[in-house]
């Protein structure tokens, strides 16, 4: 069910815990990348968490909010996963290619020699 949202209000306002949040950076305030966070603020001392991410997301379209109403760390995530979803390679998918393909090298079984160099397969 989509929430019914005012464009002409701020897009914090839209949040459900807006009136008793304290957080200092919100994910939904217009200026987000310009707001720096406080060692004292509440999501980092008493680890309050903001509202979920879908509603956030979904607010976020409504304003056309530069993170979408994402976090950046929730952002930039999402991004890293929409590259490496369409095939590009991302660090992670390196590695376990390369390991992969490491593994598929070697054989199952190292051959022994015997006592006189001779194989014993």
């Amino acid at each position: 069910m989509a929430r019914k949202i005012d464009i002409t209000k701020s897009p914090e306002s839209h949040c459900p815990k807006f009136d008793l949040c304290a957080i200092d950076k919100c994910p939904l305030h217009k200026d987000y990348s310009k707001l720096l966070n406080n060692k004292s603020d509440p999501s980092k001392v008493n680890k309050e968490k903001c509202t979920s991410k879908q509603i956030r997301k979904e607010i976020g379209r409504k304003f056309d909010l530069e993170f979408g109403g994402m976090t950046s760390k929730e952002f930039n995530a999402s991004k890293a996963l929409d590259i490496s979803s369409k095939g590009a390679i991302t660090p992670q998918n390196n590695f376990n290619r390369s390991l992969r393909v490491e593994n598929e090298l070697k054989p199952l079984r190292q051959p022994s020699a015997d006592l006189y160099g001779r194989d014993s397969c």
